[in-house]
């Protein structure tokens, strides 16, 4: 695991060096995102999902993502909701447009047939924003997710590689 984050890590300080801004000319403080993966990825497991992302400029270097996100499997009671505050650091001066690492710790309630799970998880991810024109944003990204603590049950998925394809607006 430490390998493949210090990999990451590397990628993003070349690929956020490259292709940085001299100057941050944005006007774009917010964006609101969705994730259009768990949607894809629920019609292979019979599961269908939602991802929300709100994001708020704080610097030109760092922002603050809050992150809600809804599984259900529409042939049981089973579900998971997940709500994550993140820190988004963009290395380069480049805040809504380039490349950026986000650490972000939540809660995670998880319900599987009798099992009811509650824990608070850690993420560690990278990727890159693209902004379409002066609104529209594409923001793929990759990492990793862990389960820190479990308050109640016993989880047989303590953590899991993320991936994402966040679709939205940015004002």
């Amino acid at each position: 695991m430490k390998k493949t984050a210090f990999v990451v890590l590397l990628v993003g300080l070349i690929f956020g060096n490259v292709f940085a801004q001299e100057e941050f000319n944005t006007p774009q403080k917010f964006s609101i995102m969705v994730d259009i993966f768990p949607a894809i990825e629920g019609a292979f497991e019979g599961n269908t999902g939602l991802g929300i992302f709100f994001e708020t400029r704080i610097n030109n270097y760092f922002s603050a993502v809050l992150e809600f996100n809804f599984y259900k499997n529409l042939s049981n009671s089973d579900m998971n909701t997940v709500v994550i505050g993140h820190g988004r650091i963009y290395p380069f001066k480049t805040t809504i447009g380039k490349a950026f690492y986000d650490l972000g710790i939540g809660y995670q309630r998880s319900k599987w047939e009798t099992d009811d799970i509650h824990s608070l998880v850690g993420s560690l991810s990278a990727g890159w924003k693209f902004i379409l024109g002066d609104v529209f944003v594409i923001e793929p990204n990759i990492g990793f997710w862990n389960n820190l603590v479990t308050f109640k049950g016993e989880s047989s998925n303590p953590h899991a590689p993320i991936v994402g394809v966040n679709m939205g607006v940015a004002f």
